[in-house]
């Protein structure tokens, strides 16, 4: 699938180095508007940008259609990648752009985590770890405890499924699948804008 992509760039410096690139930040603006299906504004596509440790992003005919910003974290001594945030141009969406990028940046990561909305990214998650909690094979007590470190780390209060209840200030638009099969165990309601705090297990 990086074959699709006419250049890739690494960001090692992203909060000094986007708020002097006004012209790119627009177009991930439009990049973010068009993948999550409504008008993003630009000091909040910016923060998203500059809070990360590194950005990745892959341009096609000199345009983002994908930003995966990321950051490396030891938690108690587990090294974990944490996924600030994944944006993909729809017309990219669904072609296996988020296992190929993550394999590019994972690193030494034993766990990767992300909060999300988004059964998909929960689901992308399991297919690229195997093991996730929640998931459909969640019995690892390991990764239950990864996750509680995360969400200490995040500020975050889930509970033991990892949802916290109504965190997100509105609902995001998604074309597909908006509830798969481990989001309805757990009790997400979209229309509440709840959150999933998702670890899955790399080794």
């Amino acid at each position: 699938m990086l074959t699709a992509f006419g250049e890739i760039k690494l960001i090692l410096q992203p909060k000094q180095y986007f708020p002097q690139q006004k012209e790119l930040v627009h177009k991930i603006v439009e990049l973010a508007s068009n993948g999550f299906g409504f008008q993003m504004g630009y000091d909040d596509v910016l923060g998203h940008l500059t809070a990360p440790q590194k950005v990745l992003l892959g341009y096609v005919s000199s345009a983002p259609v994908i930003m995966y910003a990321h950051s490396h974290l030891n938690l108690k001594g587990r090294q974990v990648m944490y996924v600030d945030g994944v944006v993909v141009r729809k017309d990219f969406q669904t072609k296996g752009m988020f296992p190929a990028m993550t394999r590019m940046i994972a690193e030494n990561a034993e766990y990767i985590g992300l909060r999300t909305q988004n059964p998909a990214m929960q689901r992308a998650l399991e297919k690229y770890c195997k093991t996730t909690h929640p998931g459909h094979n969640d019995s690892d007590e390991e990764i239950k405890q990864v996750q509680q470190n995360l969400a200490k780390h995040l500020g975050m209060n889930i509970d033991e499924n990892g949802l916290q209840k109504g965190f997100y200030p509105i609902r995001l638009s998604y074309n597909k699948i908006l509830q798969n099969h481990v989001f309805t165990k757990i009790g997400v309601m979209q229309e509440n804008c709840d959150a999933v705090l998702v670890v899955g297990k790399c080794t």
